[in-house]
């Protein structure tokens, strides 16, 4: 059975560290890959196509029927349904 990936909005843009260059842009919608505890989440933002860490206060989280919309919006837009879904 396919369960859709949470999704969420950033808030702010967030930028690396190292470099200075924008990982994800603020209002950009990003799957939630995974928790790496209570506060922090492994995301990739969806035009940038970048995957990083960030603190869950960055971010709006968005609810399910809503994400519903942009997971057929970004199927639409050429993602494939494998990075949008997971396995339950």
């Amino acid at each position: 059975m396919l369960k859709l990936k949470d999704t969420g909005r950033l808030t702010k843009n967030i930028t690396s560290d190292i470099t200075g260059d924008i990982l994800g842009k603020e209002n950009s919608l990003v799957i939630i890959e995974k928790w790496t505890d209570k506060k922090h989440l492994i995301v990739t933002d969806t035009e940038t196509k970048q995957t990083f860490k960030i603190k869950e206060e960055n971010i709006n989280i968005d609810y399910p029927d809503i994400t519903e919309l942009y997971i057929q919006d970004l199927i639409n837009k050429g993602w494939k349904e494998s990075e949008l879904t997971k396995v339950i």
